[in-house]
């Protein structure tokens, strides 16, 4: 495990999703995502509530985000001048999901 990222609260690391083929070999599916871990919470069940906590805050800044980026793009006072860009820059945020995973033991 050696993570790319750290911040106050994780570590952020590259992942893939995996699935076997028919020979069950594991291979890469789908494009790269970051998988970010807890810093300070050890017990599992507090790491999937901190986690699940995070995804809802997530999800509601990409609702909140998606409703200012419509008002922006609606607003005639937010339109730019013929000598700036023809867009104002969009607010994103990215799609929140938590994994679980197992070790070659199961656990």
């Amino acid at each position: 495990k050696n993570p790319f990222g750290k911040g106050a609260e994780r570590l952020a690391f590259r992942f893939f999703e995996l699935a076997a083929d028919s020979k069950n070999n594991w291979k890469r599916v789908g494009k790269m995502m970051v998988a970010k871990e807890s810093l300070y919470i050890e017990d599992e069940g507090e790491k999937e509530k901190f986690h699940e906590v995070f995804c809802r805050s997530q999800l509601k800044a990409r609702d909140l985000a998606e409703k200012f980026n419509h008002d922006v793009r609606k607003s005639p006072k937010l339109r730019p001048n013929k000598d700036e860009v023809a867009k104002p820059p969009k607010l994103l945020f990215l799609k929140c999901r938590v994994y679980e995973y197992t070790n070659e033991n199961g656990e």
